[in-house]
């Protein structure tokens, strides 16, 4: 049982995802009347911090070009050279923002993923869901795939660039899911973090204007402890503004918001700034439970959680509550437990949200502590386990007499040290004196 212990060592503290919806001073600050819905979530965690209409439809315009990448990325490399088709080219709508490319143009997807994410072309998503597909609609069906894969099910996608269709929808809270799938792609994130980027010369063009990234806040941190370093911009008439963003502190703390719904650009900026201001100061990793703590009793042994526990949790304390789920084993007699033994697991949450587990072990025993043993025999029982020290036999004789002999020559050596050094001090003494006499007659 005592080998058991060792078990301790390698537990691990898991997290469900998305699992936390607490709301707080966000909820007065960001204003319900200047957006449709919104959502913020701890990176790491995937714990919701804020949340407004998360799970009402929106519809997500160019904020699907993540998803858009997301795919692509997974399915073709970087390098490969992708052909414009004809179909690519055609006429989309009034005020599309396109790259304008031509039948037959070639560009490397990395080149074109810039042009997507930056700049949120349409024309480029057609080329990119045609090459790695074949068909704009294989490439479709592989996005929402994809969506059901990350547990975005209140999503559904009927084009790859975002452009409006009553039937092409998601929320906030799935948006945020494809968000964080994608920004987890090292290269999805390299380019959502670029301010500007120049394509390269095609067969047919020498030289595209410099792109400039859709996103306002990019990199922005004035007046704020995090800097904004990711993101993706989204418009249409029906959808209005969107903005993905994803923000990092002093410590490193990652926070992803989506802002759905605003009627001006502007808009959607200031209130994610605020929605993420609140998402830092409101919440830290706060100690949870400790190790050795006592959580418990059963049968008169205290139960003591093994190991240390922390999370992200709200710092007002009385906006949550902690509790505990204690699965002891059935296979345990309790006269028979020792200190360490371990009991059973713990599972801790709050406010129904799971934070994690750890093993529960004995802090008391009720075996009776032995403090004597006496040995009789010479030669006791291999198997007898002794738990306490032999009584104590008296000297020998022999021990006793050279002991004593030792004390009496130890006394005279300092009988005789004192002796001569009074005699040396003695005569030092009398010279003295007899100088000091010569000295006065001399004078």
């Amino acid at each position: 049982m005592r080998k058991s212990i060792s078990i301790i060592l390698v537990l691990t503290i898991a997290a469900c995802l998305f699992n936390i919806n607490v709301q707080g001073n966000a909820q007065s600050i960001i204003n319900p009347e200047l957006c449709r819905s919104y959502i913020s979530v701890d990176y790491e965690t995937g714990d919701v911090l804020y949340s407004y209409n998360a799970d009402k439809r929106i519809y997500p315009a160019s904020t699907t070009k993540l998803m858009t990448a997301l795919v692509a990325v997974e399915h073709c490399s970087l390098d490969k050279v992708f052909t414009t088709s004809l179909n690519a080219t055609r006429y989309l709508e009034e005020g599309s923002t396109e790259l304008e490319l031509k039948e037959n143009e070639t560009m490397d997807l990395y080149s074109l993923l810039h042009a997507l994410l930056i700049r949120s072309y349409n024309d480029v998503a057609l080329v990119i869901a045609e090459n790695v597909a074949g068909t704009e609609e294989a490439f479709i069906e592989m996005m929402n795939k994809k969506a059901l894969e990350l547990g975005a099910s209140n999503t559904h996608f009927v084009t790859p660039h975002g452009l409006h269709d009553d039937a092409h929808y998601t929320t906030a809270r799935d948006m945020a899911l494809i968000a964080k799938a994608a920004f987890s792609n090292f290269n999805i994130s390299t380019i959502c973090r670029k301010k500007e980027f120049n394509l390269p010369a095609t067969n047919l063009r020498q030289k595209f204007e410099t792109l400039k990234n859709t996103n306002l806040i990019l990199g922005t941190n004035t007046g704020y402890d995090f800097v904004v370093t990711a993101g993706k911009t989204g418009y249409t008439s029906k959808a209005q503004n969107l903005l993905v963003a994803l923000s990092t502190d002093q410590k490193g703390r990652e926070v992803l918001t989506v802002m759905a719904g605003t009627k001006e650009r502007e808009t959607a900026t200031e209130l994610t700034l605020e929605l993420m201001k609140y998402s830092y100061t409101d919440f830290g990793v706060q100690s949870i439970v400790k190790a050795g703590q006592i959580i418990g009793t059963h049968e008169d042994i205290r139960l003591a959680n093994a190991m240390y526990i922390e999370h992200l949790v709200p710092y007002d304390t009385d906006s949550w509550q902690l509790d505990k789920t204690i699965e002891l084993r059935d296979d345990i007699i309790y006269t028979q437990v020792r200190v360490g033994d371990i009991l059973g697991e713990v599972s801790y949450s709050y406010n129904n949200n799971y934070i994690g587990k750890s093993l529960i072990v004995a802090a008391d025993s009720l075996i009776p502590e032995v403090t004597s043993v006496k040995i009789s025999s010479e030669d006791p029982p291999k198997d007898v386990a002794v738990t306490a020290m032999v009584e104590r036999q008296p000297f020998p004789p022999a021990f006793i007499a050279a002991l004593s002999i030792s004390v009496i020559l130890l006394v005279l050596i300092i009988v005789v040290f004192y002796k001569t050094s009074k005699r040396t001090v003695d005569k030092t003494k009398e010279k003295e004196d007899n100088n000091d006499k010569d000295t006065k007659d001399n004078g």
